[in-house]
């Protein structure tokens, strides 16, 4: 329960994107034994969340609550659809929650009973925590400018784990038994299991005390990178990059309640390197932003690896600097990137030639 000067909560969305769900799914399965081996399973949600109700219902009970989900894309790829609408409004609520303090509520709508008092009509300062997965070709449809403002998207964090970074385990030697003593005890220890100081959770209705985490760095020193961010992005990617301030702030708030629970400080150090992580992050994902950002969420493949070709100008560019530097091109599996750089040729877009 720890909160910055600045008003920065702990609450973080991330999402894991790969080829498949699959190969990024085991991290969820992950996560869930962490906060099972703590203790903390009722604090934990895998199921979908259709409903704004049944989202309050779950923070009513859990008010530092943990939701892993690895349907989000697709749940987010047909809202829309649904006549209903109830799922699209969930993820509205979701958004509203990132920077919400206090949630007005009627129990008797939420169907929760036995409680007396206006006071318990009131979630206070709840804390949603989100671990998502999306494939890429859900990410065709996440990113498109009309879905920005739900779900909680533009402030949510995308790592790719594309084709580059992906390392295949044996699974003989996955972690499947206990987990580190010392990662357990510090979960423990923020969410306040073996104290009933501060720290410990109690119903939604009650205001929880905060350890207050200071600021010593300044945070215009992080701007420099991500003004350079901005002047190569699209006017759409915008919310993005603003998101990408706050993100910094709420990871340097988490990473400094990790180092000192008792006494959290945001140190230049923790700020440099939570800026440079972000700064990466969003290179990545904003390359992939401006490949899918069209109306209809299809990609353009042809066009990206074209400009990308023609950045070299008269030296050209070699296959392995093109799988390097361009994601459209890295995304494609071999044979679809050989039909594709044949048709480039065919086209007379491009030429093949060996220098001297």
């Amino acid at each position: 329960r720890g909160i910055s000067t600045s008003g920065d909560p702990c609450a973080l969305s991330l999402a894991l994107c790969a080829q498949s769900v699959g190969e990024v799914r085991p991290y969820l399965a992950l996560a869930y034994q962490a906060f099972e081996q703590a203790g903390l399973r009722a604090s934990v949600r895998q199921t979908r969340i259709s409903t704004t109700n049944g989202l309050y219902k779950l923070l009513y009970a859990n008010p530092a609550l943990l939701y892993l989900s690895a349907e989000y894309g697709m749940v987010v790829q047909f809202a829309r659809r649904q006549p209903a609408g109830s799922q699209e409004q969930a993820l509205n609520t979701m958004a509203e929650l990132y920077d919400a303090a206090d949630v007005a509520l009627d129990l008797n709508e939420l169907g929760i009973k036995g409680f007396d008092g206006a006071d318990q009509n009131v979630l206070r300062s709840p804390t949603f925590n989100l671990m998502a997965l999306l494939s890429q070709e859900q990410m065709a449809s996440v990113v498109k400018a009309s879905e920005l403002g739900r779900g909680a998207l533009e402030q949510m964090q995308v790592v790719v784990l594309d084709e580059d970074r992906l390392v295949l385990n044996d699974p003989d030697q996955l972690q499947t038994g206990p987990l580190d003593p010392a990662l357990i005890a510090m979960i423990r220890r923020l969410r306040g299991v073996d104290t009933q100081g501060p720290l410990a959770i109690t119903q939604g209705f009650e205001a929880p005390s905060f350890v207050q985490v200071r600021w010593c760095a300044d945070m215009a020193t992080v701007y420099p990178a991500l003004t350079a961010l901005a002047e190569g992005a699209t006017r759409a990617a915008r919310p993005l990059l603003i998101a990408a301030r706050a993100n910094i702030r709420r990871v340097a708030t988490v990473l400094a309640m990790w180092a000192n629970p008792d006494a959290p400080v945001i140190t230049p150090d923790i700020l440099a390197w939570v800026a440079k992580r972000e700064v990466a992050r969003l290179t990545t994902f904003l390359a992939q932003f401006d490949l899918l950002q069209s109306d209809d969420g299809k990609t353009s493949a042809y066009q990206k690896v074209l400009q990308a070709i023609s950045e070299g100008k008269h030296h050209g560019i070699n296959a392995r600097e093109l799988q390097r530097n361009c994601w459209a091109f890295r995304s494609l599996d071999h044979e679809k990137r050989e039909e594709l750089l044949d048709r480039l040729r065919d086209d007379d877009e491009i030429v093949n030639f060996i220098p001297e």
